[in-house]
């Protein structure tokens, strides 16, 4: 299962970090530091299984056919098929066995297709249209790239598949791949969708109004669920069983679901569809490349402004009282989930160099004057951490280091220079940081490291910019 990893960070502004394509942020902090309300994955006006009338209802609706037979024929009407086209949403429940699931916001797609080799595809981040001379897509985050090929003279999804950033981008973190692409393009479209488990029949349904027949198969994973319109014998909804993703054993799981509002076969699609627009800012290249690489903090190699912050016992401390120290400054405050799922990595690096007087610490707390020293205390004591905290009530970390979320580590050297610059969670510090603080103490400079690290990176992108841009002059002359 492909995993996209974001870095759990705690926004300035306290917004829900919940996207399909960093699912690690679903356990980010939301507006107030609660969860995000969850909600079952059934349409408006579903009664729910567990009631009276919905049990009622189920009884009321036997199977009324084949179930390897309404396969075989739906399939027939895709493969048969002249021109699809369809507008759905695509939704997502993650389950992390800690109290209900939790529902994402709808991620509409779309597919207009047209036999041979005629495409307009919208997929999670991705844009694809094929015209029938040349492919042209899209990725959202990759600004400025637009991917051209030849148009190959029958459309697969192989051909559609290609390109590796955007496989990823029309498949997300999830690894979730449009089922009616697979109906109208492989031969075995069932086999590939929900493996070689036998048809069985499920009580009929309606959905979004139409009658439905119910066909469930079972793969490795649990029960997919195909949900056939009896007017139009095509796939109008498909219930995908839960999969884990993260750690095989213990990670969250999701469970995926296809509505595939306004299928219909046949119909006329018009010839703009099929057009793509190439933005005047955009560079063709003959494959996406990663974004370029992320800039260091324009504060590292540097000296901060002047900073001064409250300790416990209320003395000062500034860059007079750490002078010729080697200084961890760690900005939490009391609402970031991510600052306290960070503290025991950091308590254990504490642990470890507690007693060296050449070393300091600290825990920047970067909340409200309403927050009392009580309370910042209490939130401490009841995570079972004892790291040394000093109070910025006034945010001067904010200006002084340029804090955009928490956790933000920032690492000076014995001569007060930044040196080290992190923001959000980062699992592996109990195991990273201990390092940095032996070569810091013996003088060295990991900023001047990072710096140069990131001008190799960068001469490393343009350079792979240069080979694709060169590769792109044979794909042809580019006609808006």
């Amino acid at each position: 299962m492909a995993r996209t990893v974001t870095t759990p960070v705690c926004p300035r502004v306290l917004v829900a970090l919940v996207t399909l394509a960093a699912t690690a942020a679903l356990l980010g902090c939301g507006k107030d530091g609660a969860q995000v309300p969850t909600a079952n994955l059934k349409g408006s006006g579903e009664a729910s299984a567990a009631s009276p009338a919905a049990a009622a209802a189920t009884d009321a609706k036997a199977p009324s056919a084949d179930p390897a037979k309404l396969l075989a024929e739906m399939v027939a009407k895709y493969h048969q098929a002249k021109s699809y086209g369809d507008a759905g949403e695509l939704y997502v429940e993650i389950d992390s066995g800690q109290g209900q699931p939790q529902k994402l916001p709808a991620h509409p797609f779309s597919v207009a297709f047209e036999r041979p080799n005629k495409a307009r595809i919208h997929s999670l981040s991705a844009s694809i249209v094929a015209d029938g001379e040349k492919l042209y897509a899209s990725v959202h985050g990759l600004r400025g790239q637009v991917l051209v090929t030849p148009d190959p003279a029958q459309l697969t999804i192989e051909s559609l598949e290609a390109d590796k950033l955007l496989v990823q981008a029309m498949r997300g973190q999830l690894d979730v791949q449009l089922p009616q692409l697979q109906l109208l393009m492989l031969d075995d479209p069932i086999q590939a969708i929900a493996g070689n488990g036998t048809p069985k029949l499920l009580p009929d349904e309606d959905f979004d109004g139409q009658d439905c027949h119910r066909v469930a198969v079972d793969d490795s994973e649990g029960t997919n669920v195909f949900w056939i319109s009896k007017d139009s014998g095509l796939l109008v909804r498909l219930d995908r069983p839960p999969v884990r993703f993260g750690d095989p054993q213990t990670g969250p799981t999701a469970a995926i679901r296809f509505d595939f509002r306004g299928a219909h076969l046949d119909g006329e699609i018009s010839a703009d569809a099929f057009t793509f627009h190439v933005p005047e800012d955009a560079k063709l290249l003959s494959r996406l490349l990663p974004p370029p690489p992320e800039p260091p903090s324009p504060l590292l190699g540097k000296k901060p402004g002047e900073f001064q912050f409250i300790d416990e016992s209320g003395e000062v401390v500034n860059q007079e009282t750490l002078a010729g120290r080697v200084v961890v400054l760690d900005m939490w405050a009391t609402w970031c989930g991510w600052c306290f799922e960070g503290f025991p990595n950091l308590q254990k690096v504490y642990d470890q160099f507690q007693g060296d007087n050449k070393l300091a610490i600290l825990a920047v707390n970067t909340d409200d004057v309403a927050v009392t020293d009580e309370q910042v205390r209490k939130s401490f004591e009841e995570a079972k951490i004892h790291l040394p905290i000093v109070r910025d009530t006034k945010r001067i970390a904010d200006s002084v280091f340029q804090v955009q979320g928490l956790p933000t580590m920032v690492i000076l050297g014995a001569d007060g220079t930044i040196e080290d610059y992190h923001i959000g969670y980062d699992p592996n510090l109990a195991k990273t940081l201990p390092g940095k603080l032996e070569r810091l103490l013996l003088g060295e400079s990991l900023a001047a490291e990072e710096i140069e690290k990131y001008e190799k990176a960068v001469e490393e992108y343009r350079k792979a910019e240069a080979d694709a841009l060169a590769a792109d002059a044979d794909v042809g002359p580019i006609v808006e």
